[in-house]
């Protein structure tokens, strides 16, 4: 058989939206404004991951790319130790997944600058 065409998909497995967030500090609280920045200094702006080749990573690439950007990757060893990072000021940005970031959000630590699915992510945020 042939998976590609006789498969037939019946249910999604799962979603995982992100977040793109900022320290309380960073001198950007916009993409826009994170975009002129890295403009302004090319591969001087690191931003955090979860990890090399996560799904976090390649899509802050794909954004980096489709910005005409060049960021840092910074990765950590998982979500928690990234977002603690980026609440430290130890790297000014990263993209993770909501529940990583919630808890640092809540007490104004971190800023979203977007999200990867407006509709379910703000509701998440906001609960």
């Amino acid at each position: 058989y042939d998976p590609i065409n006789d498969l037939v998909p019946v249910t999604m497995v799962s979603s995982n939206p992100l977040v793109v967030v900022a320290s309380a500090n960073a001198p950007f609280a916009t993409m826009a404004e994170l975009t002129a920045a890295a403009r302004a200094r090319p591969g001087d702006i690191g931003y955090a991951t979860p990890g090399n080749g996560t799904f976090n990573h390649v899509i802050a690439e794909w954004m980096s790319s489709a910005a005409g950007i060049k960021l840092q990757h910074i990765p950590y060893r998982g979500g928690a130790a990234a977002a603690n990072g980026i609440a430290a000021g130890d790297v000014p940005l990263g993209v993770l997944s909501p529940p990583a970031i919630q808890g640092l959000l809540d007490i104004g630590r971190v800023k979203v600058l977007a999200v990867g699915n407006p509709a379910r992510v703000v509701r998440e945020l906001a609960a």
